[in-house]
């Protein structure tokens, strides 16, 4: 347990001092300033008051959640297969202890800032969240399931660079997955099988659990991602490990 500690407390403090993580802060707000002023612009040039600063900043502050799959994926990366690798393979740490602490750094380092976000917008944006408690049980799943995602780019990765790569490719993906039905018209025109998807997207979900929409439903399905997610991950890891 002392060992999970201190390799947790040195991973997180690193997350925390390196700036470019600030961008998990940054880069959303900067997207939830841009509608604000669009839907500004749209008020008072037109007269039509479209509330698009409400529709959009819940799903852009949680689906920037899934840019964190890079805290787990960059530090296995830099250590495991870095300088470091040689010391950490004679070291008494199992390496699931290693992976465990790793994994829970960059967990809530990514709750803790997604948490910021939503506070700020909050404050100054006057976006209601309703339950705060649904909120950081919603990002608590998502960034878990983001940290797997994290492990599984680590291990089908061969750099740290080309990890980080795929990781930001996730990030884009599950972002466009998240904000594409509301940009047009709630999946209106789509499928029913893609309208399926988009209903089913892990934000998506989490946006139900927030509203109270069906809440026992969705509190189901997400969890579930995340224990599919946590075995994959498990089962993949193990086999790294057999392999190495």
């Amino acid at each position: 347990m002392r060992n999970f500690t201190w390799i947790f407390m040195h991973y997180f403090k690193k997350n925390i001092l390196c700036p470019a993580n600030l961008l998990v802060i940054g880069l959303p707000l900067v997207f939830i300033f841009a509608f604000d002023m669009l839907d500004n612009y749209i008020s008072d040039f037109l007269n039509i008051r479209t509330y698009l600063l409400y529709g959009i900043t819940m799903p852009i502050v949680l689906g920037f959640q899934f840019f964190c799959a890079d805290l787990t994926s960059d530090w296995l990366h830099h250590d495991m297969k870095g300088p470091t690798r040689s010391r950490l393979l004679v070291s008494p740490v199992a390496p699931w202890v290693f992976y465990m602490a790793v994994m829970a750094a960059g967990w809530l380092f990514s709750v803790l800032y997604g948490s910021i976000v939503v506070a700020v917008t909050a404050v100054a944006f006057g976006v209601e969240w309703g339950n705060y408690g649904w909120v950081l049980v919603v990002m608590l799943a998502l960034s878990f399931i983001t940290q797997m995602v994290g492990v599984l780019i680590f291990r089908n990765t061969k750099t740290e660079k080309s990890g980080t790569r795929v990781s930001y490719v996730f990030g884009e993906v599950m972002l466009g997955i998240t904000i594409l039905p509301i940009t047009i018209g709630n999946a209106t025109d789509l499928s029913a099988p893609v309208v399926a998807i988009f209903n089913h997207s892990p934000v998506s979900v989490g946006m139900g659990i927030i509203a109270n929409d069906n809440r026992l439903y969705n509190l189901a399905v997400l969890f579930g991602m995340a224990a599919v997610m946590a075995v994959i991950a498990f089962i993949i890891g193990r086999r790294g490990e057999t392999e190495r």
